[in-house]
This record gives structure tokens, sequence and C-alpha cells, in this order.
């Protein structure tokens, strides 16, 4: 069946991912949006559009030009550093990005789009008690968590006040072979110890409880709510591997066989972080999602991955 697909987040690395998946199938057309196009990457999609989903003009020609039927949207400002130091942007991205995109699908109308996935986060809930569920409130308090708290809302208004279809995935933190961002905690701790660098961790959180998913589960938790989920719903992705930050650093060590010691370094007090944070998945398990790879089994497929592709640089 052919399919227009429109993509937001295209160079991020959960973006690259699904976009590979998509073009698996023949007869899909993936349309994206891409503030920076890297001419070395492979050219997946099929029309690449040049600007930001802050653009709303762009963004509702890209929906109604191309008529588009279904919405993958995972642009995103995901560091969670960046936007403490600059909420501004966090905002604009995150919330009126995401405004634009349910804008754009109810401006169009027609009932043309059939599905709107997006990806928000567990870090939506910030300081409610884990493990989360999708009935748990959501009480951010930090920039990053409340930005994604924002878009959560959004998209329920965009639900039940314009009947936009909708469906919410909140994933907890996502890995795996080919995340350009060194500044996250997996792929920089392996890039680190592939080099010969102690690996680095903030003073305090060594003992902070998270939980990883890997990219491939993910991207099957993507495309399943799209298959089957009906609009409107939630659905936490993630209750996989939960373990403590100090732990997750030792693990990586163990498998790279390395015999070198965790650094310790200060974070920046306006860098604030919830300490503990895991997923309960049961309504999307029942949906029809398992995760294919353990944490360990996922980190040796990470590593092997860098190890290629720091030593090549």
């Amino acid at each position: 069946m052919n399919r227009r697909i429109l993509v937001t987040g295209a160079s991020g690395f959960v973006g690259a991912a699904l976009i590979r998946r998509l073009k698996e199938t023949p007869g899909n057309m993936v349309i994206t949006i891409r503030r920076d196009y890297i001419p070395s990457e492979p050219i997946l999609e099929d029309v690449c559009l040049r600007g930001d989903i802050t653009d709303y003009d762009l963004v509702r020609r890209a929906v109604a030009d191309f008529e588009v039927d279904t919405i993958f949207h995972l642009a995103s400002q995901s560091i969670v550093r960046i936007c403490a130091a600059d909420p501004v942007t966090a905002y604009n991205v995150n919330v009126m990005g995401t405004v634009n995109i349910l804008e754009a699908v109810r401006s169009v109308g027609g009932g043309r789009v059939k599905s709107v996935v997006v990806s928000t986060s567990d870090k939506a809930f910030g300081h409610a008690p884990a493990p989360y569920t999708e009935e748990t409130p959501l009480m951010p308090k930090y920039t990053y968590e409340a930005t994604k708290a924002c878009q959560d809302i959004v998209c329920q208004n965009y639900f039940h006040n314009y009947e936009v279809p909708v469906k919410i995935a909140r994933f907890s933190n996502i890995y795996g072979p080919g995340d350009p961002n060194w500044s996250r905690l997996i792929p920089n701790t392996i890039r680190k110890i592939i080099s010969g660098e102690r690996p680095q961790l903030y003073t305090d959180v060594a003992d902070y409880i998270r939980e990883f998913v890997y990219i491939d589960d993910a991207v099957d938790g993507i495309l399943l709510l799209d298959e089957k989920a009906p609009p409107g719903e939630i659905y936490c992705v993630g209750g996989t591997s939960v373990c403590k930050i100090d732990n997750l650093v030792k693990m990586i060590l163990d498998i790279c066989k390395s015999s070198l010691s965790i650094e310790l370094i200060q974070k920046q007090a306006v860098f604030k972080e919830i300490e503990t944070q895991y997923i309960d998945a049961t309504k999307v398990k029942a949906l029809g999602w398992n995760a294919k790879f353990s944490l360990e089994e996922g980190l040796k497929r990470t590593i092997e991955h860098y190890r290629k592709s720091v030593v090549s640089q």
C-alpha cells in the first residue's frame, strides 16, 4: 500500500533508524524536514525539505502539498543540559514545533492524515513516583521534562478538541549503534574507553536509576503504535533494563575488557535531573510489543559499532 509519510527529526538517531525501516517497504514515500542536512549521509528519504518545525508555513505546506497520510513526529531538543541552558529554544522546538505539526494536520482537514505518532519521553513524568504507567500524573520541575510534559498535553488537546489522530509514545532512554550525539552517556562512555580515556560521571548521578531501550526495539514500538494503537491513546515504551548509572558504566567497562576507572566531574548548577526513572510497559506489551534485546546484548552491539567507527576516524 502506497503511503506518504512525513518524518520530523530525520537527522536524529531515532529518525534515521525509523526511515531506514520505512524504506524497506516498497511504495512508502518518505518526506522529511531537515534543518541541517549532511551530504555525506546516505539519502534515504524521497523528499527533503530544508527548514525547521518552528516554521509553521513550511510544516503546513509539507503536509498539504505532499498529501501526507502518516506523520512520525520525532524532532526535539533532547539534550537535557542544552535545554537547561537555553529554555526559550527548548520550548520553541519541543512545544511550539509540536503545535505546528498538529495544527497543520487540523488545517488540512478532511481526515487525510490517518495517524500521527508523537515521541515524547518518560522525562515528562518529572518527579512522579516510578515505575511510570500511562495513568501516572505528569509532575515536571526542570526545563527538559517541562517541555516534554507540555508537548504531551498539547497532543492530548489536539486529539480531544480537534480529533487529530495522535498516538503518544513515552519512551525511556533509547540507545544503540549510530547515535550521533556524543554528549549522551552511552556513546560518550564507549568512545572514551575505546580511545583509552577514563569514562566520566557527574558527581551526584552515580546512584541515579535509569532505564534503557535498544534502538531496534524503540523503532518496533513506533511502528506498532502507528499500525495498531487507537488515536488518542498513550503508551509507555520501556520496562526493559533498569540499572544504576555507575553500574551501567561498569558494565560497559567489563564488556570492553577495560581496566580504566570512572572519573567523577562537577555538574553545572543549572543542569538538574530526576534521580529515579523507569517504566511499567504492561499496556504496550498488551498491544503486542516486547523488547528483543537485553541491555547486555544491546551494549555489545553498540560497542562493536563504535569500535569500528571511532577507530576509523
